[in-house]
């Protein structure tokens, strides 16, 4: 090595888990149409599942196959828009209640640019895709609020596909894709779904356990390629490896249906690990009980301060704020804002965001409402 080298470096990433309803339902919608395309999936059950489905369902499923890419663009979209700790991620009701009323021209966009920008990254330029998209000009979220461009967006997607254009009307009428996705999910969710999601919930939630433990003890000393192991029990391969390394945060989502298989999906600065969660890893290593008061201890310490309770219950009323306003309507020293800040954020109570040098705080629900419901497992 010669004097004056210049090293790579990476700062440290951040970990957390996600427990998604809306994540494993898209995943078995995409299994689902995989095995009805006749293509490979990781395990027994969509090939033994789709005989089973109404032939409306096949139907609304082939209909849904291009704009959705079998499933794949609604799970990233599902990802990338629907809060982590919005009550739909866990509820089926909620989630059902959140698919009649989200914005559904949201998810075309999403699913015509997805589309494409897997064609220009994957697949040889066609000659029609070329033609079509000439055609429409620039292809933005902000070009595609025009329903011209949007219908010649997606015949363009449909070319690059090879398919029929027997599904515009998804397109030209939004709500049919809605009632769609609606009538699908209803009907896998009572064909087993509910009670596989009822049985395992308690597994997921164990499982989450784990690895908030896992975070909070090795965090800051394993790769992102380490974790994985740590975390599932299986190794990534190389090109995968290399991908992580590029991520500001990994977040793990145990899934069904997906066997010894992973899914790795970016968004954003985000890369989501999808995996099987497996009920032998979570008590051989560490019990939940001792795993539990690990993650609880710097919560409790946190919130036993007065003033610390009064700065998160501020936040929760106010919204996001820096630490001279939280001071100010705290009637607080500066200082004493900005240690009693610190200490919630290294709890992970708080959110912080950054600008111009400033630094803007806000409530982590979601921290919150796991520390409440780790109380409730442990003393139920």
């Amino acid at each position: 090595m010669l004097r004056g080298d210049l090293v790579p470096a990476h700062v440290p990433w951040k970990w957390d888990t996600l427990l998604s309803l809306p994540v494993h339902l898209s995943t078995a919608m995409l299994l689902l149409d995989y095995a009805a395309s006749g293509k490979p999936t990781p395990t027994s059950w969509p090939e033994s599942m789709v005989p089973r489905l109404s032939p409306q369902a096949r139907h609304d499923l082939e209909a849904m196959r291009v704009l959705l890419a079998h499933g794949a663009a609604l799970r990233s979209f599902l990802l990338k828009w629907l809060p982590a700790d919005d009550p739909a991620q866990r509820d089926w009701q909620a989630w059902r209640a959140w698919l009649q009323q989200f914005p559904i021209g949201d998810l075309i966009v999403h699913g015509i640019l997805e589309n494409l920008e897997f064609y220009r990254r994957s697949m040889s330029p066609l000659a029609e895709v070329e033609r079509r998209l000439r055609a429409c000009g620039p292809v933005t979220a902000a070009s595609l609020a025009d329903p011209t461009v949007r219908v010649a967006a997606y015949r363009a997607v449909l070319a690059s596909w090879q398919a029929e254009e027997d599904t515009l009307e998804l397109i030209e009428q939004p709500e049919k894709l809605r009632e769609a996705l609606l009538r699908f999910f209803t009907e896998v969710w009572d064909l087993g779904e509910q009670q596989k999601w009822q049985q395992r919930i308690q597994v997921i939630e164990e499982v989450s356990a784990v690895n908030l433990a896992h975070f909070q003890q090795e965090g800051q000393r394993l790769s992102p390629a380490e974790m994985v192991v740590r975390v599932t029990g299986l190794q990534l391969g190389a090109e995968w490896e290399t991908a992580l390394w590029q991520a500001q945060r990994v977040v793990f989502v145990p899934c069904f249906l997906l066997g010894r298989y992973f899914s790795l999906i970016p968004v954003d600065d985000v890369y989501y690990v999808l995996y099987e969660p497996s009920e032998g890893r979570v008590r051989p290593a560490l019990s939940l009980q001792v795993i539990e008061l690990e993650n609880l201890r710097p919560v409790v310490e946190a919130l036993g301060d007065t003033t610390r309770l009064a700065i998160l219950r501020l936040l929760a009323e106010e919204g996001e704020l820096f630490a001279l306003q939280i001071a100010e309507w705290l009637s607080l020293h500066q200082s004493t804002a900005s240690r009693q800040l610190a200490q919630l954020e290294q709890a992970q109570l708080v959110l912080v965001r950054r600008q111009r040098g400033m630094k803007f705080y806000s409530v982590d629900r979601q921290r919150i409402q796991r520390f409440c419901h780790s109380l409730l497992t442990m003393f139920a």
